[in-house]
């Protein structure tokens, strides 16, 4: 006797069992646990019609899944359902109505909606990206960061992971390189600024969530893509509660947040981390912290955070990249220059492993190495300078010419307002500006980005170098801060300034017994000024005299204009 195939009418299955018809019910637990076991049914409902079969990836490691195949006028049509555990009814009517469609609009050839990896496939009308849904390859040349990972175990005991730094501080390998070695499945997902729209958001995240825990999230993709889909709370509590009744803990990654600046997005993120089910864990990884209630978080001590401090390489670790990624050992001395020229900053010494490939000169190479490189203009400029509005564009250039930046230097300097406001939205924003107090009074650049911004104001605006040196040594003149006044009127080639300031400044100077400085100053200036200002030649001729230069000391005091 033919074996008959199960058949799903409706929402009643019904199968042979030695012999005779058996009937549950769909959505039932004797419905999954009938799908264990079975290998092919037939499906039909108003919806649609087909036939499902149950099958193992070809890799043999991605486990059994089911799929269904329609024909229809000789073409055939198929379509991933998902794992046993994911065959709902709505489910199972979703496929019904999308393979109708597909066949329907099909004219010739094999008609296939799952070309696309699994967990995208019900997403017909505005497709995903599955890459954006792995969790990335770390790097071959990996430094293992022990430090790092005692932070990172703390993921699956905190609400949230923050991990906050500009470009280029490795927050991408930290968490793969830690996700490979702690054996987790994140559900993760890469944003970019494509994704700066609540639907096409939680679509990916529901589809990344769905793909660790089969059927978390299908339901609500599709009420979510609808032409009138729920308000997000509704999504999010739906989610929070499927969440809430699993086993095991939750990962979401959410890699790249700084891309985000719809509201809706972070306030459908603040109502999941107020309601958030105790084994769900969130990961944000930013270039810039996140309006998210960070100081409830921090202050209920559910809030880890990694910034770009803890992420710096230390110099036993810049010596082992180097030694990885060019296969030579370097001095001590090399080691502390390069650690020293970048900060730590992982892609500063990326770049700087670029340039010394194949060079001999290496120890010249380090020493030569600065934010005017090649590689590090093109990384710096392409992925933070320009990615940034303009009235901050400027702001950096402008200010860059500074070696420490407060706000009313800052206001001082550009001409414009707020020049607190500034700095601390810089700094909100990880844009490489470091504090150099707990008041957050005085911040200074990274030393990399700093260069690349004065060469990149010395190359589009020559003409402004002046003016702006000139303005902040007038700040620094009226605060009594002689040294950096100086310092900012010979840059601007303001020598009659820079005159001016050294005459008022010379006696104390010299009963401080900084005379090395006080000569520095006076070698910068022509010397026609000097023979022009009677007092600041009688300082530089005591100065020679002073070093046991007599004679051109006489001759300096001799060349005196009267």
């Amino acid at each position: 006797m033919a074996k008959t195939t199960p058949i799903v009418q409706g929402n009643t299955l019904v199968y042979q069992q030695q012999g005779h018809d058996q009937v549950l019910l769909v959505d039932t637990s004797d419905w999954y646990a009938w799908l264990a076991t079975a290998s092919t049914f037939a499906f039909t409902s108003d919806c649609g019609s087909f036939t499902a079969r149950r099958e193992q990836a070809g890799n043999k490691r991605g486990g059994w899944y089911w799929k269904a195949y329609r024909t229809q006028h000789g073409k055939l049509s198929s379509m991933y359902l998902g794992k046993s555990e994911a065959l709902s009814l709505e489910r199972l009517n979703e496929a019904a109505r999308t393979l109708a469609s597909v066949s329907d609009a099909t004219g010739k050839g094999n008609a296939r909606v799952d070309k696309a990896p699994p967990a995208t496939n019900r997403v017909l009308d505005n497709p995903l990206l599955a890459t954006k849904l792995h969790v990335p390859r770390p790097p071959q040349q990996l430094v293992r960061r022990i430090r790092l990972v005692e932070q990172l175990q703390q993921v699956t005991e905190r609400q949230l992971t923050l991990i906050a730094a500009p470009a280029g501080f490795g927050k991408t390998t930290l968490l793969s390189a830690w996700f490979q070695d702690a054996h987790l499945s994140p559900a993760w997902v890469s944003l970019d600024s494509g994704d700066d729209d609540p639907t096409r958001f939680w679509s990916y995240a529901l589809v990344a969530l769905d793909a660790v825990h089969a059927g978390l999230g299908g339901r609500q993709i599709t009420l979510l893509q609808s032409l009138q889909s729920p308000p997000l709370e509704l999504i999010v509590t739906d989610v929070i509660n499927r969440i809430a009744i699993l086993p095991g803990a939750v990962v979401l990654v959410f890699d790249d947040y700084h891309v985000i600046t719809a509201q809706s997005i972070h306030a459908s993120l603040t109502f999941l981390l107020d309601h958030l089910p105790a084994n769900l864990h969130l990961v944000i990884a930013t270039r810039a912290d996140p309006p998210l209630p960070l100081a409830r978080l921090r202050a209920i001590g559910q809030l880890v955070e990694i910034r770009s401090t803890d992420l710096r390489f230390t110099r036993e670790e810049a010596a082992s990249f180097l030694a990885q990624t060019i296969g030579l050992e370097f001095s001590t001395g090399d080691i502390e220059a390069l650690e020293t020229r970048t900060e730590g900053w992982i892609a500063g010494l990326q770049l700087a492993a670029l340039s010394l490939q194949g060079r001999k000169d290496i120890s010249h190479l380090i020493q030569a190495f600065n934010g005017t490189h090649r590689f590090v203009v093109d990384y710096l400029t392409q992925e933070v300078l320009a990615s940034q509005p303009a009235d901050v564009q400027d702001f950096l250039l402008q200010t860059s010419i500074l070696e420490r930046l407060c706000g009313s230097l800052c206001e001082a300097v550009t001409g414009e307002p707020d020049g607190q406001v500034m700095l601390e939205r810089l700094e909100e924003a990880n844009l490489f500006l470091l504090s150099l107090d707990d008041e957050r009074r005085w911040y200074h650049y990274h030393q990399l980005f700093a260069e690349m911004l004065r060469q990149r104001l010395l190359r589009t605006h020559s003409d402004r170098g002046k003016l702006l040196h000139q303005r902040a040594s007038a700040w620094y003149a009226q605060h009594d801060l002689i040294r950096e006044a100086v310092h900012h009127a010979l840059a601007a080639a303001d020598f009659a300034l820079a005159a001016r300031l050294i005459e008022d400044a010379a006696e104390l100077m010299a009963k401080r017994g900084e005379i090395a400085t006080l000569r520095s100053w006076l070698e910068a200036l022509p010397a026609e000024l000097l023979r022009s200002r009677v007092e600041l030649g009688l300082w530089q001729g005591w100065l020679l005299a002073l070093s046991g230069q007599y004679d051109t000391a006489e001759r300096l005091l001799r060349d005196l204009e009267p």
